[in-house]
């Protein structure tokens, strides 16, 4: 998610917040004013609640990062929650960051949606309405 740069000083802490902070040392520049946020929300397909897990303020992120941030979220749903699937936005960094997990989406007969995580199978969709609103706005 884009967001405006700004740094914003809290006067108690002294300290500033708006910079790049992803809680895991992956080559980040805590200097650098973050640009951007990497949310993870999770839902709930049996019932009627939907729950932010985590954010994540970067500027730009690897698919090496990425599979790293979503490996820690999915490490904190180990509390009695049961994921089995993942869905996102098209962009070809959630491609490549689902291929560095090892789940090949892009094949033809579509074997392997999934990856694995502590013996469960995790699957991995596109967003449907998301892709259906890229296909409206390229026309």
């Amino acid at each position: 998610m884009t967001m405006s740069e700004s740094l914003c000083l809290d006067t108690q802490s002294h300290k500033y917040s708006g910079r790049v902070n992803t809680d895991i040392d992956l080559e980040s520049d805590p200097v650098e004013v973050a640009g951007q946020s990497l949310d993870f929300l999770i839902n709930c397909i049996n019932g009627k609640w939907k729950f932010p897990l985590a954010y994540f303020l970067i500027t730009r992120l690897r698919r090496k990062q990425k599979a790293a941030h979503l490996l820690i979220c999915l490490q904190k749903c180990k509390v009695g929650v049961k994921i089995i699937s993942i869905t996102y936005d098209g962009p070809a960094a959630n491609f490549s960051m689902f291929e560095h997990l090892r789940c090949d989406l892009m094949q033809a007969d579509g074997r392997r949606t999934y990856f694995k995580f502590d013996y469960d199978k995790i699957y991995c969709f596109i967003d449907p309405c998301h892709a259906v609103k890229l296909i409206r706005n390229l026309w």
